[in-house]
């Protein structure tokens, strides 16, 4: 359960592959976080620009000059060892793994994974995916959604809790709800499930104070004995 806080009320946020061309997911995962209410602060990491929708975008997580509690990751999988090896010397908690391209796509993909677990054993922080949309929490405008706001509204703040294997579910919900005026406190989009699972999460929101109703769509449990006692 260590750090799973972060995923939802993290102070500081860096999106690494945040882009400044519309379309592109590291832009938009970037312009959902700026676009809802979050409180804190949000780094564009991008070596290649010099600033992202208004704000300065730093050449790589360690040169932002504060430490970090949650990472958005949405560059290519191949690059993730590399960069996940920075994270210690920033504090990360926490990190949402926005691409594929790991366990689900091939045999090298999952010794990608099997590595960047070992690494986030390894400096103490969390990780949800890869391969997933991410979390949605009104209450505290964390949104690493990669859909635009004009494709899909978010719904109003409310008390139903969604943990959700597929992404496509999890947003199709979203959609449901916010044209029903249906309100939620937190979507979250599990993917791979190489790190927090689903049972870890229905305990964290066992004791949430936002959160009444807890709904899952899994395909499969990583972790029966724990949800057992749920």
């Amino acid at each position: 359960m260590d750090n799973i806080e972060y995923f939802f009320n993290p102070c500081t946020v860096a999106v690494v592959g945040a882009s400044s061309k519309p379309g592109k997911i590291g832009h938009e995962c970037f312009k959902s976080m700026v676009r809802g209410n979050f409180r804190g602060n949000v780094y564009p990491i991008n070596p290649s620009v010099q600033e992202v929708l208004g704000k300065k975008a730093y050449p790589s997580i360690e040169d932002v000059p504060e430490d970090i509690d949650l990472v958005i990751y949405a560059l290519p999988a191949k690059d993730s060892v590399e960069i996940f090896n920075q994270f210690k010397r920033k504090s990360v908690k926490a990190v949402i793994i926005i691409s594929g391209g790991f366990r689900e796509f091939s045999e090298n993909g999952v010794l990608l994974e099997e590595e960047i677990l070992r690494i986030a054993k390894r400096d103490g922080f969390r990780i949800i995916g890869p391969n997933c949309v991410g979390v949605f929490d009104p209450y505290s405008g964390v949104d690493s959604l990669f859909q635009p706001y004009e494709r899909l509204p978010r719904p109003k703040k409310g008390n139903i809790a969604v943990i959700s294997q597929s992404g496509t579910f999890a947003v199709t919900f979203m959609d449901w709800a916010s044209e029903e005026n249906v309100g939620v406190s937190k979507v979250i989009s599990i993917g791979n499930r190489s790190d927090v699972d689903e049972a870890e999460l229905i305990h964290f929101l066992d004791n949430d104070p936002h959160t009444k109703v807890i709904s899952l769509y899994v395909e499969s449990f990583t972790n029966g004995r724990m949800l057992a006692t749920s």
